[in-house]
């Protein structure tokens, strides 16, 4: 019990640490555009020009959102940097690591492309 509320803490209080960097604005809400310029130091593609790597971490974005507005507050900004920690997020764990090792984008994860990215 002790150790949960204490990893509880420490991801909320690193959560509300990396979305006041992020929020460059500083008006409590995060747009994907303001996260993506302040995260990668690029101008953000246009949704038609997006790698798969990219779109991936845009419907993370959208799918944490809770309210619709298309920006995060930071209570909704926890679940979009620690997906794992919620379960209505889990998802993208899945997804993430399926770009990932899936070379050749057949929806599956063989032997040698998971050893093959290991050795990367």
């Amino acid at each position: 019990m002790w150790l949960k509320r204490s990893e509880d803490r420490s991801y909320k209080e690193e959560a509300d640490s990396l979305f006041e960097k992020e929020d460059t604005d500083g008006d409590g809400l995060l747009s994907f555009a303001e996260f993506w310029e302040t995260s990668e130091g690029e101008t953000l593609p246009a949704e038609e020009e997006m790698n798969e790597a990219q779109a991936g971490v845009k419907i993370r974005f959208d799918d944490a959102d809770a309210n619709g507005d298309g920006k995060l507050n930071a209570e909704e900004f926890s679940p979009f940097v620690h997906p794992f920690r919620h379960e209505h997020m889990v998802g993208h764990l899945v997804e993430d690591q399926l770009v990932l090792y899936d070379r050749n984008q057949d929806g599956l994860i063989s032997l040698e492309e998971y050893i093959g990215n290991l050795r990367n």
